[in-house]
């Protein structure tokens, strides 16, 4: 029981969120489409997209693994 607290606890207490950072990370691409010539774009809007569609999966994960992790008398406390 202390095991999986210890690993609630660790987990809460990251920096940053997985998926906020995947998110922010998507951007570099398409900033630097902006500066390079034409036949780059296309292939970093794609690196773009797919990084964001990443981001997006990895927060519905996360928010699927709490909803199955919550307790149903758990939402009346909050």
């Amino acid at each position: 029981m202390s095991n999986q607290r210890e690993t609630e606890v660790a987990q809460s207490s990251r920096s940053v969120e997985p998926w906020i950072a995947v998110l922010f990370t998507s951007l570099v691409p398409l900033v630097v489409a902006v500066m390079l010539p034409e036949s780059w774009r296309v292939p970093l809007y794609v690196v773009g997209g797919v990084l964001c569609a990443i981001g997006v999966a990895l927060l519905f994960k996360q928010e699927l693994g709490r909803m199955q992790h919550r307790k149903p008398h758990d939402d009346f406390l909050t």
